[in-house]
This record gives C-alpha cells, sequence and structure tokens, in this order.
C-alpha cells in the first residue's frame, strides 16, 4: 500500500518486503506467490487493495493481471457513482 503501485511477490519463501511472522502465517495458509493492485480512486485516494494468492511460486500470467485490473476498474467506477 505504501508503494501505490502493484506488487509481485514470485516467491514468498526469499521475498523481503515480509517480516518473519506474516511470512509464517502465509506459508502455513500454503501461500508461495502473490500480487497486489491498490484501489485509487479519481482523486487519488487509496482505498483498498485487491490481492491474489497462488500456492505455487511464479508470475502471475498477464492476462490474469489485466483480470485483476478490469475488477479493481469496476470496482472503482461503482463507488464513485
Amino acid at each position: 500500500m505504501n508503494e501505490r503501485s502493484r506488487i509481485v511477490v514470485t516467491d514468498l519463501a526469499t521475498d523481503s518486503r515480509f517480516s518473519n511472522d506474516s511470512r509464517g502465517v502465509l506459508l502455513r495458509a500454503k501461500v508461495r506467490s502473490l500480487q497486489s493492485a491498490p484501489l485509487i480512486d479519481s482523486i487519488g485516494k487509496l482505498v483498498g487493495m485487491v490481492s491474489t494468492r497462488h500456492s505455487r511460486p511464479g508470475v502471475p500470467m498477464p492476462h490474469m493481471l489485466k483480470q485483476v485490473d478490469n475488477l479493481a476498474a469496476s470496482f472503482l467506477a461503482k463507488i464513485s457513482a
């Protein structure tokens, strides 16, 4: 959320952005990779995040990221209407 841009974590087990406690919780939940995209409204306010988690390390496929972006855009359109 601090970066206000999408983050992609290809392998949670080795990513330094997570504390040991947070990493442990996610690994016990069988999460190995994830992406989080910010929801930023029309005036630039951060209103939330859309995250997807996966059980295997890896990079999300571009079409999957596009689907997340479409979902985020749809949500933002509804809350600003």
